[in-house]
């Protein structure tokens, strides 16, 4: 990796090293925000998995260098026992994030054995006070003849790998010290208790709020949450960290309304202290009628009425910038969706408050726990994964549904003769579930699938019928994948593992995941009705499956052989290493050529997943 040399002021270094305090990274297009823990591309945000996240920032925080596998893993993983493979996925990640081949190395380079790094110019926008507004670091101009440059190249190899070794051996010999906080929280208020009148903030930012006289702690849903009387109790405190302008953002909070309902309450409100509306505030609270409203000087009501007594997750957000949609999610679904007339502007020099109006002493009359803000507006899925794993469902046995995709997977209610709660497709386009264990009080970096196991059987109620054009739909389990955030796409990439797949002939295909291959198919059944659920079983033991329709053992056709035990060998593995297998499972839908737009309308019920013991 060629040697950079950097403009930065000395104002602008800590120890001789680029602070990295209020600096955004600019990399080949893509802005890393360590302030903001985002990562934007043309404006918008980009969808990464926190470790991955977490990897680019230390890539570029430490760009002029090449940075070894053994310091990744213990400034990233906290010196966790990872594999190699575990950082070929988060590059592979990145290099798609830069628009790129993901085995390509323009933008980071593999040095073989030895670790990564940044190839292109970084440019470090901000900084500390006195920093310079804008550094650009370039490569150093070569000016040594050839072989004087070959020589000095060499040198300076020779002396990284012995540099890498020493570090190395450091950080074997270092005892492991617990791994860095990260979350994507903004500001995460639990509300739990209150500590010298002062209410503290999980996020790691420091935002802390200071709570009136009456306001007293109760049970809440996670945990404890705070009781506010409905006359002059709230909890406030300055809102320069908050998202301002007409930033992308998001509030969630879970809120329980004492009965009787007797007026109108502030969840969250934020902003100018200017009379009357006005787009320098942001409000979400619950009108005099029980509906939720969200916005001010241009707002979005929500349609369903929730002052009645039980505990509610509701999530607002918006979209920034052009985007001025504003939506309000009542416990996972969407209550209200609208284009704001007027975007907001909001100020960073006001007040926020939890339980009260800015202007006014009225509060909320009720409970309210767990309140967060995110720079960003979260994707449905992205909310639904967080209400299902905070509201702590049992989906299936210890697992809560995560949606993956696009996010079109409706979740429905557990009746007590379901075996597991049932789930459908209501878009037209790829969706899905991956099974998910509630864990570190579900902050969003923590929301991403379980392992359910290498070695498994898993049984599920499916109906795939024609698309409103007629083609067949499909869906099915799929198993030894890796870990997905919601929303995350499992098709292609660094997801290893196979699908089954049912489709509306009754032809079952088994799928590779990565590379992405057809490995076996039946045959179809003529007198297959897609309009009705079916039965699937398979069994997945080492690298053998096997498959059941309706009771049936299915054969399959298999390169020239006709099976009942297909092959599932973990080609992934490489090499080179080509997928991830963490242990995942789920179910998804979608159509043969995984045609957008085509899908829609296939359900599942009853799922079941067993361990087997491995033979």
């Amino acid at each position: 990796m060629a040697q950079q040399s950097s403009t930065v002021s000395k104002a602008g270094r800590k120890n001789g090293e680029i602070s990295t305090k209020a600096l955004i990274y600019r990399v080949a297009g893509v802005e890393i925000d360590p302030i903001q823990a985002s990562v934007r591309r043309g404006g918008e945000i980009l969808a990464l998995r926190p470790k991955t996240y977490r990897f680019l920032l230390y890539l570029a925080e430490h760009h002029n260098r090449l940075v070894s596998k053994e310091e990744l893993i213990e400034k990233v993983w906290g010196g966790a026992n990872v594999s190699d493979g575990v950082l070929v996925q988060s590059v592979m990640e990145l290099r798609r994030a830069f628009g790129g081949d993901p085995k390509g190395a323009g933008i980071i380079k593999t040095f073989p054995k030895m670790g990564y790094g940044l190839m292109a110019q970084v440019e470090c926008i901000g900084g500390d006070a006195n920093a310079e507004a804008e550094t650009r670091l370039e490569p150093s101009a070569p000016t040594l003849p050839a072989r004087r440059r070959l020589a000095r190249a060499a040198i300076a190899i020779t002396a990284a790998v012995l540099l890498m070794a020493a570090v190395a051996v450091t950080l074997r010999s270092r005892k492991g010290s617990p791994p860095a906080r990260f979350n994507r929280e903004a500001a995460w208020w639990k509300l739990d208790d209150v500590r010298g009148g002062k209410v503290l903030d999980a996020s790691g930012h420091g935002i802390q709020g200071t709570v009136t006289a009456n306001v007293r702690v109760m049970p809440g849903k996670l945990g404890n949450g705070l009781w506010f009387d409905g006359l002059q109790t709230a909890v406030s405190g300055p809102s320069d960290a908050l998202p301002a302008a007409n930033s992308a953002r998001t509030i969630t909070a879970w809120f329980k309304v004492a009965l009787p309902f007797v007026d109108q309450g502030a969840l969250f409100d934020y902003g100018s202290a200017f009379r009357g509306p006005t787009r320098e505030r942001l409000t979400l609270y619950l009108q005099s009628d029980g509906r939720l409203l969200f916005g001010l000087g241009g707002s979005v009501t929500g349609a369903g009425h929730w002052a009645d007594g039980a505990w509610h997750f509701v999530a607002a957000s918006y979209g920034g910038g052009s985007a001025k949609t504003a939506r309000i999610f009542v416990d996972g679904e969407v209550d209200a969706e609208q284009r704001l007339a007027i975007e907001p502007a909001t100020e960073r020099t006001g007040t926020w408050k939890i339980g009260g109006f800015i202007l006014s002493g009225a509060s909320f009359r009720g409970t309210i726990d767990d309140v967060r803000v995110f720079p960003s507006a979260l994707s449905p899925a992205g909310l639904t994964g967080i209400y299902r794993c905070s509201a702590g469902l049992h989906d299936l046995d210890q697992y809560y549904y995560l949606p993956v995709f696009n996010g079109d997977t409706s979740i429905g209610s557990r009746g007590p003769q379901d075996l597991s709660t049932p789930f459908w497709n209501r878009g037209k386009d790829l969706a899905g579930i991956q099974l998910a264990r509630a864990q570190n009080d579900c902050g969003l970096a923590n929301i991403e699938g379980a392992d359910a196991g290498q070695d498994l059987r898993i049984a599920v109620d499916l109906m795939v019928p024609l698309s409103d054009e007629g083609k067949p739909t499909l869906g099915g389990p799929y198993f030894r994948s890796r870990q997905a955030s919601a929303g995350d796409g499992l098709i292609g990439g660094t997801s290893a593992g196979y699908w089954v797949q049912l489709e509306s002939t009754g032809m079952v295909r088994i799928k590779r995941l990565n590379p992405w291959s057809l490995v076996a198919f039946s045959e179809p059944d003529t007198g297959f009705d897609a309009s009705v659920y079916h039965h699937l079983e398979m069994e997945a033991r080492g690298d053998s499956l096997k498959v059941r329709l309706d009771g049936k053992t299915l054969s399959f056709d298999q390169g020239d052989n006709r099976v009942t035990s297909v092959k599932i060998p973990p080609v992934w593995l490489g090499p080179p290493a080509v997928g991830v297998n963490q242990g995942t499972a789920g179910l998804a839908f979608g159509t043969r050529d995984l045609g957008r737009g085509l899908a829609g309308g296939q359900r599942a019920s009853n799922l079941e997943i067993r361990r087997l013991d491995p033979r």
